[in-house]
């Protein structure tokens, strides 16, 4: 009787390598695609933040303002603080906070103008990126002010105004972020 020695082979065969590579390759496009529409969301969820705290920055020095503008004197003829602000260039994609100036507070057109100024700095300016998001063309808001001690919430100049929102996007459209402030001063996200 003649005995086969059976030979073992190890190692894969084609198909289970066919389905490994494959069930890989579709898991990486899942979650390259995922990916990127999180990046989207986080850009979008940043760039609120960003906005609310420069809102609630402008409103915190308007407060700071009252304490100052009554403890030091100064010629009638000097123009006053009378509040700070937030204004909003659609065409530029910047935010940034302003102060009011004005002779007579009274008198002031409460809103961003040629006598104002705008602060500076990394607290005080806020950029959109150009290339992944811009402003929405349902943004309602130019400018919003608050005139201290309480502080009174002016938008865009008018008294009437009870709400205005700042909304960006990402630039194909697929995610919008608002950021809303009316004229009691309360910011509201969505």
């Amino acid at each position: 009787m003649v005995m086969f020695k059976t030979q073992e082979r190890t190692g894969f065969t084609l198909i289970e390598m066919l389905v490994v590579i494959s069930v890989t390759l579709i898991l990486s496009a899942v979650l390259i695609g995922y990916s990127r529409e999180a990046g989207k969301q986080l850009l979008l969820v940043n760039n609120q933040a960003k906005l609310v705290s420069l809102i609630s920055r402008a409103k915190s020095l308007s407060i700071v303002t009252f304490i100052e503008n009554t403890a030091l004197p100064s010629s009638p003829s000097d123009p006053k603080v009378c509040g700070y602000g937030v204004h909003v260039e659609k065409g530029t994609g910047e935010v940034s906070i302003f102060r009011d100036l004005a002779i007579d507070c009274a008198n002031s057109d409460n809103k961003f103008g040629s006598g104002d100024v705008k602060l500076t700095g990394q607290l005080n300016v806020f950029q959109l990126n150009s290339q992944a998001t811009q402003f929405a063309s349902d943004t309602t808001l130019r400018d919003v002010i608050f005139i201290p001690p309480d502080p009174t919430t002016i938008i865009n100049g008018d008294v009437s105004t009870k709400e205005a929102a700042i909304s960006i996007e990402v630039k194909d459209g697929s995610s919008k972020s608002t950021v809303k402030i009316n004229n009691a001063g309360r910011i509201s996200t969505k």
